[in-house]
């Protein structure tokens, strides 16, 4: 059975290509979009090449392809790079967004084309050296400019909700990992850990800061499945809504560590650098998920699962 026309943005990367497996196989029909002319080899799902810099591209492919949905993945998302490069991420994680939407608007038929924009947790108001547990109700308060270009992307969703009658939601997503990671401290570990057992050598792991801090993490198969119930159960949302996607759980950097450090055969160290541990960090920082839950979702890969998963990724690429 065919439960519509998906289309995903930015579906190169390491959510997407998940996305595509868990949307395709729940019979859904995906097309994904990028910037650069992707050679398809996947029968999972189309591949075309669309700028989202161009409202008037993103205008003619909807009116040629009219999907019954959209999830944007695409955009900048890593959080040093958006302090040296704070107009580049919002100009790639708003202006993108607000061409979609726009150019949706613009459609006949706009209010029947529903939009799952992808926002991040790092967007609450988090007082630094306290523990926190989010609900969709806690105020939130970007700490930097990778935090306020989601940030604004989920108001920018909500405006047009409210103005335009555009039917949009935002699944607020934790830390997702899991194998073909790329950037973080877990793809780092999972990419360290992979290399020792490769090369059956005792190392170092350098770390640039404190390992108390717990963070919400989440494997990327427990968050598409996620994404794929909220896309399932689209109208039981109010329109602007905001839905956390995370484990619910706070794990503490040290422990994920030790957790990969297991999966070596020779015996490895840890190395703290003092200088960049800064007081003002936030202890422990995870997400509730009670309204997910009411979906009938619940998370089923256990974090040592995940981890376990990503060396053989990394001792198999």
């Amino acid at each position: 059975m065919n439960k519509g026309k998906v289309w995903i943005t930015g579906v190169s990367g390491f959510v997407g290509r998940y996305l595509i497996e868990e949307l395709a196989s729940a019979g859904f029909e995906v097309i994904g979009t990028g910037r650069s002319t992707l050679i398809n080899t996947s029968t999972s799902y189309q591949y075309k090449a669309v700028p989202l810099k161009d409202r008037s591209a993103i205008s003619n492919f909807l009116q040629v392809e009219k999907p019954d949905y959209v999830i944007h993945l695409a955009g900048q998302k890593y959080i040093p790079y958006s302090w040296e490069h704070p107009i580049e991420v919002i100009e790639s994680n708003v202006i993108s967004t607000l061409n979609i939407l726009e150019a949706i608007r613009l459609l006949d038929e706009r209010a029947k084309v529903k939009v799952l924009l992808i926002g991040s947790g790092s967007e609450y108001f988090s007082p630094p050296g306290k523990s926190h547990v989010f609900s969709e109700k806690d105020e939130t308060h970007p700490p930097n400019p990778y935090s306020w270009s989601k940030w604004m992307q989920s108001e920018v969703g909500k405006m047009y909700t409210m103005m335009y009658g555009l039917s949009v939601v935002t699944a607020r997503t934790f830390n997702l990992f899991g194998p073909g990671a790329n950037g973080g401290i877990s793809s780092a570990l999972a990419e360290f850990v992979a290399s020792c057992e490769r090369e059956r050598r005792s190392d170092t792991f350098v770390i640039h800061g404190s390992v108390e801090l717990a963070r919400d993490f989440l494997d990327v198969r427990d968050a598409v499945r996620a994404y794929r119930i909220i896309l399932e159960k689209f109208d039981q949302w109010t329109q602007g809504e905001v839905i956390n996607v995370c484990s619910g759980q706070a794990t503490s950097l040290d422990k994920l560590i030790q957790l990969f450090f297991s999966y070596c055969s020779y015996p490895l160290q840890l190395q703290i650098n003092q200088k960049y541990i800064r007081k003002g960090d936030v202890h422990s920082i995870c997400g509730n998920n009670n309204k997910l839950k009411e979906l009938s979702w619940e998370q089923k890969i256990p974090l040592k699962q995940t981890v376990k998963d990503m060396v053989t990724y990394c001792k198999q690429a």
